[in-house]
């Protein structure tokens, strides 16, 4: 009996380990679909999505910086602070994390400047690239066009990497070679 419950042990403890092996192809890739979420026009850390009314966003922040200035925690409301302004031919409204652009039909261009499709600030460009190309999706990096730098304050030496899906298109912006912003557009 003392030799059988040791091998009958080991044989359970070999079948959890068989069990426990991952699928090689799905472990290089990040768990977020970024193109499903840029069909959808959205960015998944991000509360809105294009063609949303710049109105209701900024109600929305009013909203959160009224409840941030009535609250004991404010941390717990999140600021809602947010500036807004103009940039080229559109208006925009910031935010610690986001910018959006907008016109009358509502925004247009969301830049996250924070955490964006399971990405964070300071991810290596040929990161993306590998974990995209796995995904089926091929690009090169390349220089931001004037135009695109509008999206990008204060930026002016970035290169980025952009894809196109059926819908909208993604760029994440790399300055150093670091993640620095990622825009979400028509």
């Amino acid at each position: 009996m003392k030799r059988v419950l040791p091998i009958i042990l080991s044989v359970i403890f070999m079948f959890t380990l068989v069990s426990c092996k991952t699928d090689n192809n799905s472990s290089d890739i990040q768990g977020v679909d970024v193109e499903y979420y840029a069909n959808l026009g959205k960015i998944p850390e991000c509360e809105y999505k294009l063609g949303s009314s710049a109105e209701d966003l900024i109600e929305n922040l009013k909203q959160k910086q009224n409840n941030a200035e009535n609250s004991e925690n404010p941390d717990e409301e999140g600021d809602g602070y947010y500036q807004e302004m103009k940039s080229g031919d559109y208006n925009m409204i910031m935010t610690a994390s986001f910018s959006y652009f907008y016109k009358k039909d509502g925004i247009t261009h969301i830049v996250s400047y924070d955490k964006s499709y399971g990405y964070d600030i300071g991810t290596i460009s040929i990161e993306i690239k590998k974990e995209m190309s796995a995904r089926g999706f091929e690009t090169a990096e390349r220089d931001l066009t004037d135009d695109e730098k509008t999206f990008i304050l204060g930026s002016s030496d970035c290169s980025c990497l952009e894809y196109k899906f059926d819908s909208n298109t993604v760029l994440f912006v790399f300055q150093d070679n670091s993640l620095c912003a990622t825009v979400l557009h028509k």
